[in-house]
């Protein structure tokens, strides 16, 4: 029961902020011009980008140790919460926008809260606001929108992320930072820093060089297919989130795996 009550947390809210998702970028295609979509969708991949350069402490990272009970989550923090700031001060050296800086700091922080719920195990709060900043981005970005313009999407988008950073900021109450398990387990963290890099750099760097090289319409058309194939990979995101975190424990999840 306990199974089913855990992996149907995760494949809920999965599903329904992938269904969200899906809705909210589907209707900003039908409310924008193929130009428009698309300079959203390379400044979106941007913010990644500045995201994936920040994120020594990857979700994946966060989860293992947090299952191990090895107390690194608050240093991982830290030290993302830092990369943050230095990629938002080039962010705006380079481009001058604050909507995109607002994001990237927002990912940022939702990745280490994720991370940080799926380690404790506490799928059902991850369910919770999963769901919660989905829905907020929906409400934020179109509100903005017709407010300020184009620029209100980024920052709805970023703004969603709020209930995330609180939760961030509660953890860093309590045990001091201990960099001394830092330097033990450097091969590990360095090794999921090197993967989120090349993940994003696959979900994003298309993105970065279509725009420049053929334009913001073409970007547009081929953001619209993405999003159905990010519609697919959701059933195997769902398994992989709830085997991680039960494996890095000691609890081989057989029935999943096989």
């Amino acid at each position: 029961m306990k199974l089913i009550k855990d992996v149907g947390s995760i494949g809920i809210a999965d599903i329904i902020a992938s269904g969200i998702g899906s809705v909210f970028w589907l209707y900003l295609a039908s409310l924008l011009t193929a130009e428009n979509y698309g300079e959203i969708q390379f400044y979106v991949s941007l913010a990644g980008m500045a995201f994936a350069f920040s994120m020594l402490g990857a979700r994946n990272t966060i989860i293992v140790y947090e299952a191990k009970k090895i107390g690194l989550r608050k240093i991982l923090f830290v030290i993302s919460i830092i990369g943050g700031i230095c990629a938002s001060v080039i962010l705006w050296i380079m481009y001058q926008r604050l909507d995109v800086i607002s994001l990237s700091l927002g990912m940022i922080f939702g990745e280490l809260a994720i991370g940080y719920f799926l380690g404790k195990k506490l799928f059902v709060k991850y369910a919770i606001f999963t769901v919660l900043q989905k829905s907020l981005m929906v409400s934020l970005a179109i509100g903005f929108y017709f407010i300020i313009g184009i620029e209100g999407i980024i920052y709805g988008i970023g703004f969603s992320y709020i209930p995330f950073v609180l939760i961030t900021l509660s953890n860093f109450k309590g045990k001091k930072i201990e960099l001394k398990l830092l330097r033990t387990h450097y091969g590990f963290i360095i090794n999921n820093y090197a993967l989120i890099l090349v993940g994003n750099a696959k979900g994003n760097l298309d993105k970065l060089l279509i725009a420049p090289l053929i334009g913001f319409g073409i970007l547009g058309n081929y953001s619209i297919a993405f999003q159905v194939y990010l519609v697919l990979m959701v059933f195997t995101n769902i398994v992989y989130k709830y085997s991680l975190t039960h494996d890095a424990s000691g609890i081989f999840s057989k029935k999943i795996n096989e």
